[in-house]
């Protein structure tokens, strides 16, 4: 994974990501895959990191889930 610094209370997923990513996602429509990626943009976010993009398109919803939760023990460090 790919990691950049950034302040995550002032820089939004759109600036970090590619726009045709951005793109991706818009159109990815609904449902769990969809609903677990925004998650884990938001912990990634708050945990100060930006994540490879293609490992997340690539990703099933139980490796965004398992990426959730090592985001989670990051952030509590």
């Amino acid at each position: 994974m790919t990691q950049r610094t950034m302040d995550a209370a002032t820089q939004p997923a759109e600036t970090l990501y590619s726009p045709r990513f951005m793109a991706a996602v818009a159109n990815a429509g609904g449902g769990a895959w969809m609903r677990e990626l925004s998650l884990t943009l938001a912990l990634a976010a708050s945990a100060g990191v930006s994540l490879d993009e293609a490992t997340l398109i690539y990703s099933d919803v139980r490796d965004l889930m398992a990426l959730q939760r090592r985001l989670r023990m990051q952030s509590r460090r």
